[in-house]
């Protein structure tokens, strides 16, 4: 047949074959040095992208001010546990207002929380308000001294929560209460060594009428 005639042919005549396989082999060559000159041309390319992206775009190599931007949340509890479960050990949660609380962490990621009235005590642990991995906290709950001073079984309270992960330093300042009444304080320290102080109050709505003015006092 026509197949095996040509291959006879091919044969018969070892100039023929030569000339094939010569034909094959430079058509391979070729296209290996195509292969090669793509390869090349593509990675000069991504080098000259790399470098007009530094060129044009400097902030790579100096990203400027440090950036002191923090997102502040405040809110008035009004309790977070029962008013009739105060005087016990294992006080009890209203559920909603801490549940609707911890959404709203998770949702909105605040990089700061201010909250008074909490109406927590010794009895709750931090882990109880917001897992720990995601906020640093410091509670001022309500003491002893104040609740005799007040005749009050519990209730007040504050405490201040900043999220994990912050390229800044926190500490808690350590102050008097003025008039006995919760504050809490907290120095935030920035990159470039500045400080910041965040801070909050409750202020009983039976407290002394001078009480605003100890206040100012304190945080002068």
């Amino acid at each position: 047949n026509k197949s095996s005639s040509y291959y006879l042919n091919i044969y018969q005549y070892p100039l023929l074959y030569r000339l094939r396989l010569m034909r094959v082999k430079l058509r391979s060559k070729n296209l290996n040095i195509s292969s090669y000159l793509i390869n090349t041309c593509s990675n000069y390319l991504t080098l000259l992208n790399l470098a007009l992206i530094v060129v044009v775009n400097p902030s790579i190599l100096n990203p400027g001010p440090i950036s002191k931007d923090l997102s502040v949340a405040y809110c008035n509890a009004q309790g977070f546990i029962l008013m009739s479960s105060m005087r016990g050990k294992q006080p009890i949660f209203q559920t909603h207002k801490l549940l609707d609380f911890q959404n709203f962490l998770h949702m909105n990621k605040p990089d700061i929380v201010i909250v008074n009235e909490s109406w927590i005590n010794e009895h709750i642990h931090n882990n109880e308000i917001i897992e720990e991995e995601f906020y640093k906290i410091w509670r001022n709950d309500r003491s002893k001294i104040d609740k005799k001073k007040y005749n009050k079984v519990g209730g007040g309270g504050v405490f201040i929560l900043a999220k994990q992960g912050l390229d800044i330093e926190t500490k808690e300042v350590s102050v008097k209460n003025p008039d006995g009444l919760p504050v809490l304080s907290i120095e935030i320290k920035f990159n470039d060594s500045s400080k910041l102080c965040v801070s909050t109050f409750y202020r009983y709505d039976y407290s002394k009428k001078d009480t605003l003015d100890s206040i100012e006092k304190y945080y002068r």
